[in-house]
């Protein structure tokens, strides 16, 4: 069993709609028995122009009163931001130009190359001092505890307060150098290790 799709009852929208379009069909009915008829009936069109105008506007009103000719909220636009951000929206706009200079282009090209060879020039440098200061960090450091290790202060103080690592002539004995030996090496050690972390 089927059922017409104009058979069904209507809503009040559907109504009004179909209000408008059954009167807007009916003047179209009209008009086209007017040209039909080839019958000059002026003083009745107008009459009939008017009754379907009046038709019409009240049909309108009617749908705006049901609040059939307002916007569904779905389509009102959530985000205006692209259209207050459109450049082309300006009545003065002038589009950006793409027309290159090739002398500028070539000028900027040559400098870009030329920081570029100045900073592997100075990269270069650096690296090579790192590698001076790294290769010889540990001797330099070495030669200098030794130096200190030898000065007559350094015995001389140690001699006051330790005085079982030293013969009686003044020199140190077996005990006085295996013992200035690891004060030597701990002293590098801790040395090295805090450069190490400073690095």
């Amino acid at each position: 069993m089927t059922t017409n799709i104009n058979e069904l009852p209507l809503t009040n929208e559907e109504k009004i709609t179909h209000d408008i379009n059954s009167s807007y069909t009916q003047q179209q009915t009209d008009n086209n028995k007017y040209h039909l008829n080839n019958v000059d009936i002026s003083g009745q069109n107008k009459i009939m122009n008017e009754n379907t105008m009046n038709e019409l506007v009240d049909g309108i009103q009617k749908a705006s009163l049901f609040g059939a000719t307002e916007l569904p909220s779905r389509d009102f636009p959530q985000n205006t931001q692209n259209f207050n951000n459109d450049p082309y929206k300006n009545t003065n706009y002038i589009p950006p130009t793409s027309i290159r200079n090739y002398a500028e282009d070539e000028l900027k090209d040559i400098q870009k190359e030329q920081i570029i060879n100045n900073y592997n020039k100075i990269n270069n440098f650096y690296s090579k001092i790192n590698y001076f200061y790294d290769n010889i960090r540990i001797p330099l450091i070495a030669v200098l505890l030794y130096f200190i290790f030898q000065m007559n202060c350094f015995k001389s103080t140690l001699y006051k307060y330790v005085i079982h690592l030293f013969d009686k002539d003044g020199n140190y004995n077996l005990t006085g150098l295996i013992i200035t030996s690891i004060l030597y090496g701990v002293i590098l050690h801790i040395i090295l290790c805090i450069i190490k972390d400073n690095n």
